[in-house]
């Protein structure tokens, strides 16, 4: 039993890791009004995995460390939290998919419209599509 939980634990904190490396690489357009991070597509592995939404979450998070927006650590984290815990009732990837880029569309939208006053829909528009293009990107290419 002790093997499983540490295999468990081994594999989130390297899903996070990863997670986290992916979002901060690309710096510049992993934050702000851009919000194009191409560590959204490791989102799709809930689907496979359930277990894995602490690492994804807990990835999302230490990712938002470094966003210049300090509210990006909790409405993101959350967003990205209930899109995981929807994507876990589904088994089909591009149902699944549809959920973060409607949830963090609206979530980071409104975010970047109180915080930046960006237009809200636009920012809507800009984030939901960033995640709709990586996720579907990844899952034409890959299926």
């Amino acid at each position: 039993m002790k093997n499983i939980n540490l295999e468990f634990i081994i594999r989130n904190a390297i899903i996070a890791a990863l997670y986290a490396a992916l979002t901060y690489a690309l710096g510049p357009l992993s934050y702000n009004g851009v919000q194009f991070r191409i560590s959204e597509i490791m989102i799709l592995l809930v689907v496979f995995n359930h277990k894995y939404v602490i690492g994804l979450t807990i990835g999302c998070l230490i990712a938002n460390i470094g966003s210049p927006m300090a509210f990006d650590m909790l409405f993101g984290t959350l967003a990205t939290l209930v899109s995981l815990l929807l994507m876990t009732r589904f088994k089909n990837l591009f149902v699944a998919a549809l959920f973060p880029v409607i949830i963090n569309g609206f979530v980071i939208g409104f975010e970047l419209n109180w915080l930046l006053e960006l237009p809200c829909w636009s920012s809507y528009v800009w984030r939901s599509s960033s995640t709709l293009f990586s996720r579907y990107t990844c899952l034409i290419k890959f299926s």
